[in-house]
């Protein structure tokens, strides 16, 4: 009897290391892709800031050209949001959460290249990328959960704190939203919410990205225990 329960419970550790390394090298690759996609936004936001700014001085030639930059901008992204997808999507062999939240990827980073490109400021198509991002977060968190709940409680905690700030970002969208929707004169309230909302996920995506890492890290270090 004893010689079975040891058996089970080195069974149990070879089954845990194994899935530290698989899930390990999975994340040390889609930190580098996270970081890149990151990269790419702030590069974004800069092309984007900088030639609205330009445009106000009365000078063009830099807006044209940065539409061309842009475009290829966002197709480079959206290849490695791809890229990413897949990772999270192997590494559903071991926690399904995982599938789930890259194949929301897949079509968040979809929908999202389509509004950027193909159809601008379109209401629907914004809602529809939200709901597939909001999906895609909680899938991917519960699997970082479930992921690192047997090594580490306290990055456990982070993980968890983090799909709490997620779910309080996207909370603040819906709401600015509505407000701005239903009443006119709740419209610069709304924007204010909206603003400290964006600021929010800035920070959050950043969290994420350290996240992954630490986990990276963690797992690579309880491989070596």
């Amino acid at each position: 009897m004893e010689e079975m329960k040891d058996e089970s419970a080195v069974a149990a550790n070879t089954e845990k290391m194994n899935r530290c390394k698989n899930l390990g090298n999975s994340l040390g690759i889609l930190f580098w892709l996270k970081l890149a996609i990151l990269f790419m936004s702030a590069l974004m936001i800069i092309i984007t800031l900088t030639a609205g700014f330009t445009l106000s001085l009365g000078s063009s030639d830099f807006f044209i050209g940065s539409s061309y930059v842009l475009l290829v901008a966002n197709i480079v992204n959206f290849v490695i949001s791809i890229s990413a997808s897949v990772i999270i999507i192997t590494m559903g062999k071991h926690i399904s959460d995982f599938t789930l939240a890259g194949i929301f990827y897949i079509l968040y980073a979809s929908v999202d290249l389509i509004s950027k490109i193909f159809i601008k400021n379109n209401m629907i198509i914004s809602i529809i990328s939200s709901v597939f991002s909001i999906l895609y977060t909680l899938k991917f968190t519960g699997g970082m959960i479930s992921a690192v709940y047997p090594i580490d409680l306290d990055l456990t905690d982070g993980w968890e704190k983090l799909r709490k700030v997620y779910i309080s970002i996207y909370g603040g969208l819906a709401i600015s939203l509505i407000m701005t929707k239903l009443l006119s004169a709740l419209a610069i309230f709304a924007a204010i919410v909206a603003l400290v909302a964006a600021i929010a996920a800035i920070v959050a995506v950043i969290w994420e990205v350290i996240l992954i890492r630490k986990s990276f890290n963690e797992m690579k270090t309880y491989q070596g225990s």
